[in-house]
């Protein structure tokens, strides 16, 4: 590495630098390196003209370097400024684009796609560029079409197919293009996870500005930084590694009915018709950049602190664009996060929701682990079956036994000698021990909301359809907790809603009643309906 501590550089760009944004903002990135390296940077501003004017131009048309230095100014300036395009019909024009060539599963979805694209063109302006997953149950459904008319629209594209870890952090570090990354499925699939550990935490590290990849550089091992953050799309079947997907924002698509029709794709015709568009948002990119970096948009109370931060980007500029954009991004937001939690749920929030209805279907507080484990491995959701049904059925629940354990210990829940109603002592599980990992881990409504089974005027006792109970907080504990309360007392669910749980619900009232009386020795005063809530 050249020392440059007290150096004078003059650097030199066309005279179309403050017309283009990327140069400008290339311009910008190597004035910032060459000021880490302590250099005295001089920036040269060739005269403009009706052509672009080059270097070797100026100094092929007679120029000396007296007069190139004389061109030279110690201050980076400013692009000429003006007014903003309008920001809300580019939005509609990428959009409509979309909406030509690719068949989506919602409006939340195409919504999305458009402000994701848009935001490629200022992302440098942003702490956080979210990544945008596309992907379907099956081949066939559009992926690598939408990634072909993305690449048509977003700034500096560069789309791949499993390149190498180094291919990658030289790319992105050399150029920070938008990366449209193909067949991630084959990159992550099944029995490739160790091999492609390294590519995973380049990508979990890309979507922050400032993170860098080390590395030991040529034959003296010089330790270098890579920056490594730059806007991606990663298409591919089925689903990605739970800590990219954390980063991302899901585009689910389905495969086409007959009823969807779409324009045939011809790419070289398209991208005549994308360049005015993608220029037209270049240029507001340009001029929108200050803006955008002061931005601190309001984010939907729905969403999780993660996904929130990833679509700030994205709501900052429905916000500048107005018109129906921000609320249209805000759904979008709220309903595309939405889905991700009913869908993504990892294997120890699938296990904690089982284990619950576990709990409310024996109808007590405290379950052996040969029961929960027979439970779990009755279900027709999760693992549980492949994983332990064998086992479980020949009697052989120890390997099993220790699975769970494992699973369940990193919530800080661990089994212990529990006594049967019939005075045996065996190893199991208390309920109240998951109460607070219920909280965390099965939200559903606010925590001041929680638990107030017991307040007519909440719970809705005399007939109404507000419900303000937690899912977490079943029948059976809306029971043991009255009982507690009130030594009088139980609520059970008597008139479940219509489709969701109807044959259950019943059985669980006569379950409570039996448990209230075995439990607490106390006569049941009555048993107040409430609208059933689908476990």
């Amino acid at each position: 590495m050249i020392t440059l501590n007290g150096r004078d550089v003059f650097v030199v760009f066309d005279s179309d630098v403050m017309m283009k944004p990327e140069v400008y903002a290339a311009l910008r990135r190597f004035a910032a390196f060459l000021g880490t390296r302590e250099a005295r940077v001089h920036f040269v501003y060739l005269p403009t003209g009706e052509a672009k004017v080059g270097l070797d131009d100026y100094l092929a048309a007679g120029h000396t370097v007296e007069d190139l230095l004389a061109c030279a100014a110690d201050e980076l300036r400013a692009p000429a400024s003006g007014p903003l395009p309008a920001l809300a019909g580019l939005l509609d024009q990428v959009e409509a684009f979309l909406r030509r060539f690719v068949a989506f599963a919602s409006s939340h979805q195409v919504t999305a796609c458009a402000l994701w694209i848009a935001h490629t063109h200022p992302f440098e302006r942003f702490d956080v560029s979210p990544f945008l997953h596309v992907s379907s149950p099956e081949k066939q459904s559009g992926k690598t079409r939408l990634l072909e008319v993305t690449e048509l629209l977003v700034r500096k594209n560069w789309r791949v197919i499993s390149p190498s870890e180094a291919v990658l952090f030289r790319k992105i570090d050399a150029e920070h293009p938008t990366l449209l990354l193909d067949e991630v499925d084959a990159i992550f699939g099944r029995g490739n996870d160790n091999a492609h550990e390294p590519l995973r935490a380049l990508l979990n590290a890309g979507n922050r500005r400032g993170v860098t990849v080390p590395r030991c550089i040529g034959d003296d091992n010089h330790l270098t930084d890579f920056e490594v953050f730059t806007p991606r799309v990663l298409a591919g079947i089925g689903t990605i590694p739970d800590t990219v997907a954390d980063r991302s924002i899901p585009i689910r698509l389905q495969r086409r009915a007959a009823h969807e029709p779409v324009e045939r794709f011809r790419f070289r015709e398209a991208s005549e018709e994308a360049r005015p568009v993608r220029e037209a948002l270049e240029r507001w990119a340009f001029a929108a950049g200050d803006v955008l970096e002061r931005a601190r948009p309001v984010v939907p109370e729905a969403l999780a602190d993660r996904a929130g931060e990833l679509w700030e980007p994205l709501l900052a500029i429905a916000d500048l664009a107005s018109s129906e954009w921000p609320r249209r991004a805000r759904e979008a937001a709220v309903a595309l996060h939405g889905d991700t939690l009913a869908q993504d749920e990892t294997v120890g929030v699938v296990l904690l929701r089982a284990t619950r209805e576990a709990f409310a279907a024996a109808g007590t507080d405290r379950i052996t682990t040969a029961d929960l484990l027979t439970a779990l491995v009755d279900r027709d959701d999760g693992p549980w079956a492949e994983w332990w049904g064998k086992a479980v059925a020949d009697g052989n629940t120890r390997g099993p036994a220790a699975r769970l354990s494992r699973l369940l210990r990193r919530y800080g829940i661990t089994s212990k000698n529990v006594r049967l109603d019939d005075g045996k002592v065996a190893k199991g599980y208390v309920l109240a021990d998951f109460e607070g990992t219920f909280v965390r881990y099965l939200p559903s409504l606010p925590p001041e909301s929680r638990y107030n089974a017991t307040t007519p005027d909440i719970q809705g006792f005399a007939g109404q359809d507000t419900v303000a109970t937690d899912p977490l907080c079943s029948d059976l504990e809306i029971g043991r907790q009255s009982l507690q309360d009130t030594g009088s007392s139980v609520v059970a669910s008597s008139n479940a809603r219509e489709g969701n749980g109807t044959a259950m619900a019943p059985l669980l009232s006569e379950q409570l009643v039996a448990y209230a009386v075995r439990r607490f020795g106390s006569p049941v005063a009555e048993i107040r309906p409430h609208p059933w809530q689908d476990q």
